[in-house]
């Protein structure tokens, strides 16, 4: 399953503080969070196939711009690599959350089979 090969890739950047959708509210800083927001499903004649290429969002949050940067682009290697071969969708977006002094990226890959 896709989020299982997500969490294990990337796990190793951010000590095992990868989460889905959102993070707990007491998760140290830094951590990565992945969310589907999308995809390309596969037609058939016969109709919608059941394979679809699953549009994945990773967002990554730091206290540190720089170390924001750095592990999205050690993330993006890893994500457009061996085993999962993701095509990236778009550029990072830089975040920023003043209120609570975070950092961030954000962006989105392509990935094949079901999600």
């Amino acid at each position: 399953m896709l989020e299982e090969q997500l969490f294990s890739l990337l796990s190793p950047l951010v000590e095992g503080n990868v989460f889905p959708d959102t993070a707990p509210a007491d998760s140290p800083l830094p951590y990565i969070l992945y969310q589907q927001v999308g995809g390309i499903p596969m037609q058939f004649l016969e109709g919608a196939g059941s394979t679809v290429s699953p549009r994945m969002q990773i967002t990554i949050w730091s206290d540190s711009r720089l170390q924001a940067a750095q592990l999205q682009r050690a993330a993006q290697q890893i994500l457009v690599g061996a085993p999962l071969f993701g095509t990236i969708a778009g550029g990072a977006v830089a975040l920023h959350e003043d209120a609570l002094g975070l950092r961030g990226t954000q962006q989105d890959f392509y990935f094949s089979g079901d999600p």
